[in-house]
């Protein structure tokens, strides 16, 4: 970024924009220090957003990363052990689930808006 030029956060509208408009992140095309030119007035390194972005892709997809699955392995056995307290407590009607319409892209634009926000904050 340069003193006149466009901050950060129009960068990262720009590059937001463009992604949409191009429905792919293979237009970007970053150099080895991750500049790209395919977006005009964006001079930020681009390759945390590549990397965000195609997360967010292949959950909406349903593919999930190796780390993401050794993750949901180690928490599914206790998920297993809580899914009988769980269903004895829905038969009593002491629960309810609240994101029983969400969806697997719901899930992904979550995850990508939560791991966006840690990648600001780190920026920062």
């Amino acid at each position: 970024m340069t003193e006149d030029g466009p901050t950060w956060a129009e960068q990262s509208k720009a590059l937001a924009e463009a992604l949409v408009e191009n429905q792919s992140l293979s237009f970007l095309n970053p150099d080895a220090e991750g500049k790209t030119d395919a977006v005009s007035g964006v001079s930020i390194s681009v390759n945390g957003f590549i990397s965000l972005a195609q997360q967010c892709i292949d959950q909406a997809a349903g593919i999930e990363s190796t780390a993401e699955t050794e993750e949901n392995t180690a928490e599914a056995g206790e998920s297993a052990e809580a899914a009988g307290e769980d269903a004895a407590a829905s038969q009593n009607g002491t629960q309810v689930d609240s994101v029983s319409g969400a969806t697997r892209s719901s899930t992904a634009a979550v995850t990508g808006i939560n791991d966006a926000y840690n990648f600001v904050q780190t920026v920062k």
